[in-house]
């Protein structure tokens, strides 16, 4: 995997600053580029419902929101957790630094590490 990211000989690296995403970029940059650290680039805030097993989420907050929530519907884009964030509060900010860094980087050839859950729009 390595070589293969080498060939494509990137730049520029954008992580998120959790410590697994930057040790990501790390052991795929092999030190060859610079690493620049976005918060958010950070998964999904899940406000009340964080460090929680999925059982633990369904009694605090009923299975069935757990299953709406992460589902496809239109709907499960602006539910939340309390104290949480949004899908498409997460798809704003992801974009907005994706759009940052195109923007004061337009020549360099970037790779953004982040995380397992990041909605696309």
């Amino acid at each position: 995997l390595r070589s293969l990211i080498g060939a494509l000989d990137i730049d520029l690296w954008v992580s998120s600053d959790l410590k697994r995403a930057h040790k990501t970029a790390l052991l795929l940059s092999a030190s060859s580029a610079e690493i620049l650290i976005d918060p958010r680039l950070r998964e999904v805030h899940l406000g009340s419902a964080e460090g929680m097993t999925p059982e633990q989420v369904d009694t605090a907050h009923g299975p069935d929101f757990r299953k709406r929530w992460a589902g496809f519907e239109a709907e499960a884009d602006e539910m939340k957790y309390p104290g949480g964030e949004t899908r498409h509060q997460v798809v704003q900010r992801f974009s907005a630094s994706l759009k940052d860094h195109l923007i004061k980087y337009p020549d360099k050839k970037m790779a953004f590490v982040s995380h397992g859950f990041m909605p696309a729009e």
